[in-house]
C-alpha cells in the first residue's frame, strides 16, 4: 500500500530552499515499508500485487489537448437605431479560452465610461445589450475583450441613434424537451423543440447551463424554416443544473426562453463512502480553487517517467475533468520538477500545472525512500466566487518518486488521481472509499462520495471567480505543513 501526507501553505514570491516551501499547498504521498524502514509517523503495510490494468475505471479518455487560437475580436452592431431603445452588440473573443469578460464603453468628457458587460460562453461568443439614449447622433463604442484583468484585444463599432420610432418587436415562444431529465456520465442527452415567432426565416437558438454565478451557454443551433430546432446537452462531466433554450433577439422578434429543466448527469459507477468525507486542501477554513471558467494549462516532464505514464496522466486529467468540469490543457514538456516552491527560473511563464516523474536528488519535495509523491498548489491570488471571498489558483503540480519499482499502470492512475485532487484543492479524506484517502494501493480508480462532493464545490457548478483586492488585514495562511499519517 502508499501512505499519503498531507500539508498546506499559501504563495512566496522568491523560494530557493527547503524552508521556502511555503509557497504550495502541498500534500505528499509515502509508501508505507516495512517495519525496518518506516517512520514513526508512518505505519508499516505489506505492498499488495498489483491490481490489473483491466480494473481502470469506465473507459476514461486521454485528455484532450486544445490548439492555439489566433488573437481576434469581431463585435456587430446595428447601423441605425431609435432613441430610448436598446439594442445588441454581439461578436466573438478569439483569443484566450474559457469565458472571456467584454465590455462596452463609450468616451465621455475625455474619459471611458462603461455601458455594459458580459461574459462569453467558452467559445468566445457574446451579445450585449446597450442603451440607446435619449441624444441622437453617430456614437462610437469601444468593445473590450479582457481575462483575469488582462487586455485581450478591443475594438470599436459605431451607431446612429435617430429620432425614429422602432416598431415594436414581435413575441417569441420558445419550447423544449428533453430525452430525460437525468442522463449517465458520457450518454448524450438530445434536446428538441421550436420556435414560434412572426419570421419566415430561420433564427439562432442557444442552449443554457445555470451555474451558483449565473447562465452560460453550452450549445447553439440553428432553426429549421419551421421553427424546430436539435441540441446536445453536454455530458462529460457530472452536475445537476437548470437547462434552457434562449431565441436571442432579432430586428424584428423579441428575445424568447424554454421553461428551465433540471438536468443531471449521474456516475456509471456506485460512488462509495459517506458524501460528507472530504476536506479542501488548507484545512483551516480557507478556500483554494481554480478558476473553472478558464482552461488550466500544464507542462509534462517524461524523462524519467515509467512505462504508460501518458496514457495515466492523460486518463487521470480525464477523471479530474469528469468530477469538476474543469479543462485541462497541455501546452508542451518542460525540464521543471514541481516542488511546491514558486518562483524558479525553470517554471515556464503562462503554464499553470507542472506534472513530472524524478529522483529525490532532483526535486526541493520531500521524496526519499518511503514518500513516492507530492502535489498542491503553489501561488494564489485573491478572488471571490458566487460564495463569497477565496484564494484563486495560479500555478501548481505534482510530482512522483522515478525510483519507486512499483509503478504499474493502476497504481500510477490512482496515485496521480490523488496528486491532481490535490493540485485541484482537495486535502485528504477519512475512510478506505475515497481516491483521497491517504492509503493508495492502485485498486481504487474512482472517486467516492466524499471526493465528488468536494470537487462539485471546486468545479465548474460552482461558477467562474473573479481576482480581487485583498482587504487590508486580511489573514494569509501558513504554510505547508507536512505530515506522515
Amino acid at each position: 500500500m502508499v501512505a499519503a501526507g498531507y500539508g498546506h501553505g499559501v504563495r512566496s514570491p522568491r523560494p530557493a530552499s527547503r524552508a521556502r516551501l511555503a509557497a504550495g499547498l502541498v500534500a505528499t504521498v509515502a509508501l508505507a515499508l516495512t517495519p525496518a524502514h518506516s517512520s514513526a509517523q508512518s505505519p508499516a503495510v505489506a505492498v499488495p500485487a498489483p491490481t490489473a490494468v483491466s480494473a481502470l475505471d469506465q473507459g476514461a479518455q486521454p485528455a484532450q489537448r486544445l490548439s492555439a487560437v489566433r488573437p481576434a475580436l469581431k463585435a456587430n452592431a446595428p447601423a441605425k437605431v431609435a432613441k430610448g431603445t436598446r439594442f445588441t452588440i454581439k461578436g466573438k473573443v478569439a483569443r484566450g479560452s474559457g469565458r472571456r469578460k467584454v465590455t462596452v464603453s463609450e468616451r465621455v468628457g475625455g474619459r471611458q465610461r462603461t455601458l455594459a458587460s458580459a461574459k462569453t460562453n467558452r467559445k468566445g461568443r457574446f451579445s450585449i445589450q446597450v442603451k440607446a439614449g435619449s441624444k441622437t447622433g453617430q456614437r462610437s463604442l469601444r468593445v473590450l475583450a479582457t481575462k483575469g484583468g488582462r487586455t485581450l484585444a478591443s475594438t470599436t463599432v459605431r451607431v446612429r441613434v435617430t429620432a425614429e420610432s422602432s416598431p415594436p418587436s414581435a413575441a417569441t415562444s420558445v419550447t423544449a424537451n428533453w430525452s430525460a431529465a437525468t442522463t449517465p456520465l458520457g450518454t448524450p442527452l438530445q434536446v428538441t423543440g421550436a420556435v414560434v415567432d412572426a419570421e419566415e426565416s430561420t433564427r439562432t437558438v442557444v442552449l443554457e447551463q445555470r451555474y451558483e454565478d449565473g447562465w452560460g451557454t453550452v450549445g447553439e443551433a440553428t432553426t429549421a424554416l419551421d421553427g424546430s430546432f436539435a441540441l446536445v446537452a453536454p455530458s462529460d462531466w457530472l452536475y445537476s443544473t437548470q437547462m434552457r433554450v434562449v431565441a436571442p433577439a432579432t430586428a424584428a422578434s423579441a428575445e424568447g426562453a424554454s421553461a428551465a429543466t433540471v438536468v443531471t448527469t449521474t456516475p456509471t459507477w456506485s460512488p462509495a463512502g459517506s458524501p460528507a468525507d472530504w476536506i479542501g486542501l488548507a484545512g483551516s477554513g480557507d478556500r483554494f480553487r481554480w478558476n473553472p471558467c478558464q482552461v488550466v494549462t500544464y507542462r509534462t516532464n517524461f524523462t524519467l517517467a515509467p512505462a504508460e505514464a501518458r496514457v495515466s496522466l492523460d486518463q487521470a486529467l480525464a477523471q479530474v475533468t469528469r468530477a469538476t468540469g474543469v479543462r485541462f490543457q497541455h501546452v508542451g514538456e518542460t525540464t521543471a520538477v514541481f516542488d511546491g516552491a514558486a518562483g524558479h527560473r525553470s517554471y515556464e511563464a503562462g503554464t499553470n500545472l507542472f506534472i513530472g516523474w524524478a529522483p529525490p536528488s532532483h526535486t526541493l519535495s520531500p521524496l526519499n525512500g518511503s514518500t513516492i509523491g507530492y502535489g498542491g498548489i503553489m501561488t494564489s491570488k485573491w478572488a471571490k466566487d458566487a460564495r463569497g471571498t477565496l484564494w484563486r489558483a495560479t500555478t501548481g503540480g505534482l510530482v512522483l518518486n522515478s525510483e519507486y519499482a512499483g509503478w504499474t499502470t493502476s497504481m500510477q492512475v490512482e496515485m496521480l488521481m490523488h496528486e491532481l485532487g490535490h493540485a485541484v484543492g482537495l486535502g485528504h479524506a477519512n475512510g478506505e472509499p475515497q481516491i483521497m484517502y491517504p492509503i493508495i494501493n492502485g485498486a481504487r480508480l474512482a472517486w467516492g462520495a466524499g471526493d465528488l462532493t468536494g470537487f462539485r464545490g471546486l468545479g465548474r457548478q460552482t461558477g467562474c471567480t473573479k481576482v480581487a483586492a485583498r482587504p487590508v488585514g486580511a489573514r494569509v495562511p501558513e504554510g505547508p505543513m507536512v505530515a506522515a499519517p
